[in-house]
């Protein structure tokens, strides 16, 4: 069965800012039931604070 959520098209993923980043996350801890869900969604959403770009070189 072919999956009715599956994107045919390729997409390229825009880099974000760290400030649109850290609004994700607050966004995503403000509608968490817990902290399993939190994490669960930070995952899903590749929103963990260590992946996040510095912000100048040499940081």
């Amino acid at each position: 069965m072919k999956d009715p959520f599956a994107c045919e098209e390729q997409a390229l993923l825009a880099p974000s800012a760290p400030a649109d980043r850290a609004a994700a996350r607050r966004t995503v801890a403000a509608r968490a039931v817990d902290r399993a869900e939190l994490l669960l969604l930070i995952d899903m959403l590749g929103l963990h604070p260590e992946h996040d770009r510095p912000d100048e070189p040499g940081r």
